[in-house]
């Protein structure tokens, strides 16, 4: 049997070195875990590991913008602050996210916190974004072009226009992503495990269809399909000229190899430490590596709203 890259990824390497932002990080002192298996609680902690993702918001803010986004906003203790810049969306992305009624939760220091009041509300609501992100391959939910370009303009009229801000999306491609594939992924920040399916892609319409299956870390209980996922694969190219439909003049595409990986689920499945992202403007002519990139790639897409000149 052949082998398959590594897929999904959630790799926690930082760019440019950055210092951990661990949003949610492993405690000796953790509250044990319950007999109920809760499929969000797992995947939080079997999945997600997003500090790698906001080391790399960091560093895309400040090259493209010019802005140190740490020290801007209330510099390194961003992230224990009761107003935290970062919030979770819950809400339907095809409508107006600039006045959104329902702010989502707040992040600080590794808790969803609801806000405390309508003034925490109002601020989170009138202000506009300095970072927009659709991580997890998100933007592979919206299956229709109208919906995915609606989206990008309702993103792009959310955004700060006036210091600049940068929306950010990942994508993933190439043969491994059109492959069927089990692969048994563990994070390395929490240790805890799951099952990555690629159960059936279609290659006329582009579509894939995945699960995820997590195991409890101390029943071994395990939820089958605990998530079901139905992508359409857009590629690089489709998604650049949707964004420059919905108004995005300066995009910048930021590719990385996937990595050798069993394919056999039995493997334990072993996070390695990943390549950093790389600009794809410092490889463009590098025939070998576009050659490596057609075996699987993931990638960050970074559109840039510039500030406002005097």
């Amino acid at each position: 049997m052949g082998k398959a890259k590594k897929y999904p990824s959630r790799s926690v390497k930082h760019a440019d070195g950055a210092s951990a932002w661990r949003l949610s990080a492993p405690s000796e002192t953790a509250a044990p875990w319950t007999g109920v298996l809760d499929r969000h609680e797992l995947y939080q902690k079997a999945v997600q590991s997003p500090a790698g993702d906001i080391s790399y918001m960091v560093k895309f803010f400040r090259q493209y913008v010019g802005l140190q986004w740490g020290w801007r906003h209330n510099g390194q203790a961003m992230l224990g602050q009761a107003e935290s810049q970062l919030c979770l969306l819950e809400a339907n992305v095809l409508e107006d996210l600039s006045t959104y009624p329902n702010v989502g939760r707040a992040i600080a220091d590794g808790n969803s916190q609801e806000p405390t009041d309508q003034a925490q509300l109002d601020q989170h609501v009138s202000r506009p974004a300095d970072i927009i992100c659709a991580l997890n391959f998100s933007v592979f939910l919206l299956d229709s072009r109208q919906d995915v370009v609606k989206y990008f303009q309702l993103a792009r009229a959310a955004m700060n226009c006036e210091d600049g801000s940068i929306f950010l999306l990942d994508m993933l491609g190439g043969h491994a992503a059109e492959s069927s594939v089990k692969l048994q992924r563990q994070n390395g920040i929490t240790g805890l495990s799951y099952l990555w399916e690629q159960a059936k892609y279609d290659p006329v319409k582009r579509q894939l269809t995945c699960h995820i299956s997590l195991k409890h870390p101390q029943t071994n209980q395990v939820m089958k399909h605990a998530f079901t996922y139905h992508w359409k694969l857009w590629t690089i190219p489709e998604v650049l000229e949707m964004l420059q439909e919905a108004g995005f003049a300066e995009v910048h595409a930021w590719l990385r190899c996937m990595i050798d990986t069993a394919e056999s689920p039995e493997t334990d499945g072993q996070d390695n430490v990943e390549n950093d992202f790389e600009d794809y403007e410092a490889f463009a002519n590098d025939s070998a590596m576009l050659s490596r990139l057609s075996n699987g790639w993931t990638a960050y897409l970074v559109a840039v709203v510039q500030a406002k000149t005097m």
